[in-house]
Parts: structure tokens; sequence; C-alpha cells
């Protein structure tokens, strides 16, 4: 196997051990553990009975088998071809399959009997320690393909590998001894970072040990903290270390807050979860950031811009106008839905989370594309290609904003909002923007459709379900897609012919796509008179949908009677003045409609 492969079969491995850890923590906090008294068998059999706990304890054994598979598999491989190469690829899987049997004993005991605190404490320390081995082994194997990396002895180099190091330590103390903090069994004792508001009370019951927690909880946020601030600061070059502190200050910080909300609403099982969830990935995301300080070259600072300068540019890799239109589309969605304006607290945390999604999945779009964007004369300018900013900042900027916004969403508006959130970016980021793009003419079309789930989203968020209003939108935001980016394409062929995308005007030829428009744009119209043919809107919405209507119609057949590309200019900027009135027109008339 070579060492791309032996790179994925580690990543896999990592992924199943940290979903066999959070399958751990679901067993703890539903109390599932003792729900099949024997071990390895299931009630003297192979196949669970029926029963979320049993089925909880059933999986969790059924993944840890994948896991000890995956890695021992990993150490079998990495054992034969990389023993002679390097112990960092052969060592660590070695060590996690000792360790995971540790694990497997010590799952088995609780089952059948059970676990002092301090055999919990050891066996979540191995748990997470196995989690750390297979990750350090996953980035160990990317980082032997960045020239200039070490292969010898690790060692720390600079501020930032301390501040790793200190982030690790104090990590893994504090998870560690969750299980030692609390009445065994209960909610609070699962993995995931303790809640500073109860930590009065917690102190009191469990002294010295709760006292060490606290510590290297605060020890941990002040590292974490100062590490994501350093590396910021000093704009370093060294690969993949940017984004992986921002992605763990995120997941750190995210897991905070889920540990305070879950305390403070009473252990929530949706909580429980996500705090268990961003523990134990913020721990493998500081380890990997460990990792790359120690094997990286030391990291080099690039000249640093005016504060506001770069800030004006982070938000520019965020596309504001576009992220504006689509937060319109989810604001729309959730009127229309409700037929009444939602609480002000739940909207303002829905736009927060959609806007820093939205502009997260722009940032990764233009560091995906910055390449191209260089070879066109209207994205040259653009903050990458550019210069003024480099690609670990926008890579950094746009992992962040993406992970923060399915945060916010989850803990604070809904989880079913949330799984809809990633839905989106994953379409737009990896279908549309990697897989696509550069394929494809279609790849608008198709590509569409993560917009056209910002109005769905919003009733979600509010609502709770899918209602048909949204459902009516998101079929408007889908049509008007296509006829909207072609009109552009037209002012800007000979951008895209000489970066070799291939847009459908240089694929089908001018004549076909201006009669593509026309078709998209009636069928666009057409769209908007559902809602009142299904009784979803009322006479406002008619009455826009009409007036509207004509006009879009009227405007793209004159554009496209003359060849000049004022008039497609023009018809541009209209399309998006009519989205705006369109959604604004449904929040008016539901409002007007008021509820049901």
């Amino acid at each position: 196997m070579k060492l791309v492969g032996f790179g994925r079969l580690s990543a896999a491995a990592a992924a199943v051990t940290w979903l066999l850890i959070m399958l751990g923590g679901a067993v703890c906090f539903t109390g599932s553990a003792k729900a099949i008294p024997d071990w390895p068998t299931s009630f003297g059999r192979l196949v669970p009975p029926s029963g979320i706990g049993a089925l909880l304890e059933y999986a969790h054994r059924a993944l840890a088998v994948a896991a000890g598979g995956l890695i021992a598999a990993m150490a079998v491989v990495g054992l034969l071809r990389f023993r002679q190469d390097s112990w960092r690829l052969s060592l660590p899987p070695v060590l996690a399959v000792g360790l995971l049997i540790a694990v497997a004993i010590f799952g088995a005991r609780a089952v059948l009997s059970s676990l002092t605190p301090a055999l919990a404490v050891i066996d979540l320390s191995c748990a997470l320690t196995v989690l750390a081995l297979i990750v350090a082994t996953a980035v160990a194997a990317f980082v032997r393909r960045v020239p200039g990396s070490t292969h010898g002895l690790p060692r720390l180099r600079g501020l930032l590998g301390w501040l790793a190091l200190g982030s690790c330590a104090s990590v893994f103390v504090a998870l560690a001894l969750t299980v030692a903090v609390g009445r065994a069994g209960a909610p609070s004792t699962c993995l995931g970072w303790p809640a500073w508001v109860r930590a009065a009370t917690t102190v009191r019951s469990y002294g010295a040990v709760a006292v060490i927690q606290y510590a290297a909880a605060a020890a941990a946020t002040l590292f974490v903290t100062a590490g994501l601030v350093g590396a910021w600061r000093s704009r370093t070059t060294a690969a993949g270390v940017l984004p992986a502190w921002t992605v763990a200050a995120v997941l750190f910080f995210s897991g905070v807050l889920t540990g305070e909300l879950a305390a403070a609403r009473g252990f929530p099982m949706l909580l429980l979860g996500l705090r268990v969830a961003f523990a134990s990935a913020a721990w493998a995301a500081l380890v990997a950031v460990l990792v790359l300080c120690l094997q990286l070259p030391g990291a080099r600072s690039g000249p640093r811009p005016a504060a506001g300068r770069r800030l004006l540019d982070l938000i520019l890799l965020t596309r504001p106008g576009v992220t504006l239109l689509l937060l319109a589309g989810a604001a729309a969605g959730s009127i229309a839905g409700s037929r009444s304006l939602p609480p002000l607290g739940l909207l303002g945390w829905m736009l927060l989370a959609l806007a820093m999604a939205a502009g997260g999945a722009q940032a990764l779009n233009q560091y995906i594309e910055r390449q191209t964007d260089s070879r066109m004369a209207r994205t040259a300018n653009r903050p990458l290609p550019s210069g003024r900013l480099s690609p670990a900042e926008a890579l950094a900027w746009g992992l962040g904003l993406c992970l923060a916004a399915l945060a916010v969403m989850a803990e604070l508006v809904s989880w079913r909002a949330a799984l809809l959130t990633l839905a989106g970016e994953c379409w737009y980021v990896l279908l549309y923007t990697m897989a696509l793009k550069r394929r494809t003419p279609q790849s608008i079309v198709i590509g569409g459709l993560a917009g056209s789930l910002l109005p769905v989203i919003g009733s979600v968020a509010v609502s709770g379900r899918l209602t048909a209003p949204s459902l009516f939108l998101g079929l408007s935001v889908f049509l008007w897609t296509p006829p909207h980016f072609w009109t552009y394409a037209f002012m800007h062929l000979p951008d895209y012919a000489n970066a070799g995308l291939p847009v459908a005007p240089l694929v089908f030829g001018v004549p076909r796509v201006r009669r593509g428009i026309l078709a998209y744009t009636a069928a666009l119209v057409l769209s908007t008179f559902l809602p009142v043919v299904f009784r979803s809107a009322g006479p406002v919405f008619l009455g826009a949908a009409i007036l509207l209507g004509g006009v879009l119609l009227a405007a793209t057949g004159a554009a496209w009677r003359r060849a000049e590309a004022r008039p497609a200019l023009w018809l541009y900027r209209f399309l998006s003045l009519y989205l705006g009135l369109l959604l604004a027109a449904s929040a008016a008339d539901a409002l007007l409609r008021g509820p049901v």
C-alpha cells in the first residue's frame, strides 16, 4: 500500500474511532450500558432485542469491532510497509491496538459488573489515547508529502507548538476526569466539558478532583485562545497549521457552549450528544495541531497588512451581496411558513448561523477556485488571486465559519435545520464547486439546489417542519438561478474561456442558451402562481407575482433582441431585484394573512 492509501486508511480509522467514542457517550447518557447483560453476545444471541437501549449498546459493540479491524489493518500495513521508513507510521497503530484491547476489557467489565471511578477514568483515557494515536498517524501520513517536513525525532518549534502541547495536555485531563466528577451513570459524567454554571456545587461535592478538572478546563481555554490568536497574528505559512488551529478552536468553544447549555437546560439528549461530539472532535483536532507543529518546518510569517484591510478582505471572501440575498430567502421562508413574525431571538440566531454557513461556503469556493480566479480579469483582484490573503487564511476562515454555523444552528435553533444547513454546505462546496463546476455546463442547474434550500431551512428552523409556502419559494429560487448566472456569463465569456470553465454559452452556443434563459424565466414566472393555486399565498403575493413577472418577461425579451452587453447587465441586475422583491412580497402577504 502506498502512502496515500495508508493515509486514507488512517483517516477512515480515525473517523470510525470518533464515531465509536460518540456512540459510547450515547450509551452513557441514555443508561444503556446494562441494556445487554452479557458480553460479547446479546442475551445469548448474535441479534439484539428491540429497544433503543439494547440497539445502542449493540451498535456500540459492532462499531468497536469495525474500529478494531481498521486499526489492526493499519498496524499490519505500518509494520510491513513503513517499519524501516518511518516509526511515526508504524508504531502508533500498534500501540492503539493494545489500548483498544484494554478498552474492550474495561467495556466487558462495565457490562458484567461495574467500573470504579478510577477505572472509568483509565478506560476513558485509553479511548482518548487511541483516537489521538490514529489521528496522529493520519496527519503524519499527510505531513510526509509536505516539502520540508521532518522525519527524525519530533521537536516543538515556536510558541504555537508549545501552546498546542499545553492545549492537548489540559484538554486530556479535563475530559478524562469527567467520569470521576458526578454520580456514576449520570448524564453529567459522560464525556464533555465541565459546566461552569455548576462549578460551585461540583467542587463542594467532589473536592480536589473537581478542582483539578476545572483548573484543566480553564487552562485549556487560555491555551486554545492564545493558540488561535497567535496563529492568525503570525499568518503562519506552515501547511495546515492555521486551518487546524481554527477548526480546533471552533470545536472547542462549541463544546464549551454546549456544556453550559446542557447543564442549564437539564441535560437534554440532543445537547448531550452534541457535547460528546464536540469534545471528542476538539480533542482530535488539537492532536492534529500538535502533530503538525512537531513535524512541519518552523512557521514563517507573511507580511502583516493593516488590520482593517485584512478584515475587509475576509468579509469579501464571504461575498456579502450573495449572502444577503440568501438570508432574505431564509427570512421569507420562515415568515411564509409560519404566517407570523418569528421570535426575534430565534430569527436572529437563525440568520447569524445561515450568514456564517453561506459566507463560509463562499470562502471555501474561492479557496478551491483561487487558480481559476487568477486567470479571469473579473476575479483577479479578489483577496486570494491578488495575494492580499493567503490560501491558509481563506481555508481557515471558510472552515471556521461553516463549523460555527452548524454549532449555532444545532444548539440554539433546530437540529433539523442544522442537518439541512450541513446538506447545503456539502452540496455547494463538495458537489458544485469541487465535482461539477469544471466538468459540466449543467453545474449551475444542479448547484442551484443549495440556494433553494434557504427558504426551506427558514421554515424548518421556525416551525419545525416543511411547509408548502417555503417549498414553493425554494422552487422559485431554483428556477431563478440558471437565467441569473447565464445572463452574467454572457458579459464575461472571454474570461470563462480563458479559465477553461465549461459555462453553457461556450458549450451550447449563444442562441441555445438565450432560448434556455427565456424558458427558465417563463417557468420561474409560472412557478410564482403555484402558491396562489394551492392556497398557500394570498392577494398581495398574487399582485406582486403578476406585476414582477410581467416586467421580468418583458425585460428578458427586450434584452435578448439586442446583442450588446449592456442589456444583459441590466437584466442581470433586475433579476436580483426581482427575487428580492418577490421574497419580500411573500413575507408581507403571510404577515397580512395572519396565522392559520
